[in-house]
């Protein structure tokens, strides 16, 4: 059964239950005011497999020659190590020994604890790649969010193949060893593609969205999206509304939406909580009761129209806030308490 909640239900819940009301408590643990900007960088990304430091990569605003990569410890805010790019980073992806990092026009391999430099491809590769996924045999899956068609890359060899597989992307995701799900925007499908038989076909058939998050093999969901005209280019506006698709019967089980304007979103670890980003303000939105139930408003005695422009939470034994001030280059560290 489809269950479908109103924005104007949740709002009344809103004001019934929290009107006025901040039980989350934040600690700011450190400041830094970091070398380069990072806005356009990648947002802040936790090391997966040393979960104290994290990786933050200089954006619009540096000079080429000095942009980085760079490994920072989530205790003090430290900078670890770093790998001088020399562009923008569009994309980091992780595995237990080496990170693979693209850019604008070249792909790096580096050795996932220290940075230093394993390999650099420059030919054969899809530039311009902003979602990564890699195969047990060494083949990276590459795509450009806005790009039709999907390289499957063989670093090792350097050995490459092209096929148009959807619309636009928004994340790559590994079922099994040879199958990849594709998420597909502007297609509003999820495209599977067969890696051993180089073959796609349309898994979910669905709307537009803007964003989506995968949990597990089971359950995606969906922020929904409007395709509009920005000057002569077509865009996706967001929308505050989510469509819960299950992956195993292929239909929607659930819609609802926010009741709040937000940019990003994270589902929580235990698939029970959104949590949700706009410019300095955070809010807990919890999935079984539909409505807001915790928010935290952040505040420097700077502008806040340039907050947020790149930051991560990081779900744990210790909640953490990554944010950043563009106006000022400081990147902020806070604990939250729930």
């Amino acid at each position: 059964m489809q269950r479908i909640y109103g924005a104007r239900q949740m709002l009344i819940r809103l004001g019934k239950e929290n009107r006025g009301r901040e039980r989350m408590k934040a600690t700011l643990k450190w400041t830094k005011t970091l070398e380069n900007p990072i806005y356009m960088g990648i947002y802040p990304q936790i090391d997966r497999y040393e979960e104290s430091h994290c990786y933050i990569s200089d954006g619009w605003g540096s000079f080429f020659p000095s942009m980085k990569l760079r490994k920072i410890s989530l205790e003090t805010g430290d900078e670890i190590a770093s790998f001088r790019v020399k562009n923008g980073t569009r994309c980091v992806y992780q595995t237990k020994e080496k990170l693979f990092v693209t850019s604008d026009n070249k792909i790096f391999v580096l050795d996932r604890a220290t940075l230093s430099l394993e390999k650099k491809m420059e030919k054969n590769i899809l530039k311009n790649a902003d979602y990564v996924e890699l195969d047990d045999k060494g083949r990276l899956l590459l795509m450009n969010c806005g790009g039709n068609y999907l390289m499957v890359l063989d670093y090792l060899q350097e050995k490459a193949q092209k096929k148009k597989v959807a619309h636009s992307c928004s994340g790559i995701h590994k079922r099994s060893s040879d199958k990849y799900l594709i998420m597909d925007p502007y297609g509003g499908e999820i495209i599977c593609y067969d890696l051993e038989k180089n073959t796609h076909r349309t898994f979910i058939k669905d709307r537009t969205f803007s964003g989506s998050a995968l949990v597990n093999d089971e359950t995606a969901y969906l922020r929904g999206g409007v395709i509009v005209d920005r000057q002569g280019a077509e865009i996706i506006e967001p929308t505050s509304g989510f469509r819960v698709i299950s992956l195993r019967t292929k239909e929607c089980v659930e819609e609802f939406e926010v009741p709040v304007e937000f940019d990003l979103f994270f589902l929580s670890n235990d698939k029970e909580k959104l949590f949700l980003l706009k410019h300095n303000k955070f809010f807990v939105f919890s999935l079984t009761q539909k409505c807001i139930t915790d928010q935290y408003v952040f505040d420097d005695n700077s502008s806040t129209k340039e907050w947020l422009m790149a930051a991560s939470f990081i779900e744990g034994r210790e909640n953490i806030l990554l944010c950043y001030n563009h106006e000022n280059k400081k990147l902020f560290c806070y604990s939250l308490m729930m």
